[in-house]
Parts: C-alpha cells; sequence; structure tokens
C-alpha cells in the first residue's frame, strides 16, 4: 500500500501489519519493534507525520477551538471592577 493513502478520513492503516484503526499508537508500534520516527522513516513519510485519521484530527481541532483554553477564566474586562470584592485596608505607618 501507498504510505500516503494508509492515512485516510475515517482511519489509518498500519503499514506493517495491515491492521486498520483510527490512531497508530505507539503501545502498536512497539508490538512491531518499531518507534514513531523509525516507522516514519522505514515508509518514507515526513517527520511531522501525524498517525492519526485526518477525521478524527479535525474533530479534535474543533473542540479545542470550542472550548477556547487560551483565554482566561473568570477576568473582566478592563475598567469593570466587581462590587462584591473587599477592599484592601491602608497598611499602617511603623512610628519610629
Amino acid at each position: 500500500m501507498d504510505p500516503k493513502k494508509s492515512i485516510k478520513e475515517k482511519s489509518v492503516t498500519c503499514l506493517e501489519c495491515g491492521k486498520s484503526m483510527k490512531l497508530i499508537t505507539s503501545k502498536h508500534l512497539a508490538a512491531h519493534g518499531l518507534t514513531k520516527a523509525e516507522y516514519l522513516t522505514k515508509f518514507g513519510l515526513k517527520k511531522g507525520t501525524s498517525l492519526l485519521a485526518k477525521g478524527l484530527s479535525r474533530a479534535r481541532k474543533e473542540k479545542m477551538k470550542s472550548m477556547e483554553l487560551w483565554k482566561r477564566r473568570g477576568t473582566k474586562p478592563a475598567g469593570e471592577e466587581d462590587a462584591a470584592a473587599p477592599k484592601k485596608k491602608a497598611a499602617k505607618a511603623k512610628r519610629a
């Protein structure tokens, strides 16, 4: 099988054993005595190639975008103050 055609929309086919799955894990590759880097070089795939089905990768990406993890939770826009927040007392000056 052509290595580039092994990564499909709904599945990835292991080029070593022919098994089709959503994700080729390091545990599966270890069963063949390979690491991810060795697997990629053996079959002529680029170094950064993901061993993940395209559809699953797209779904994960959309999920992460919808979660907006880069935004801080519970922060207010600049200029807004919380009326319920207690105000700090000024520190007392020390007497000499």
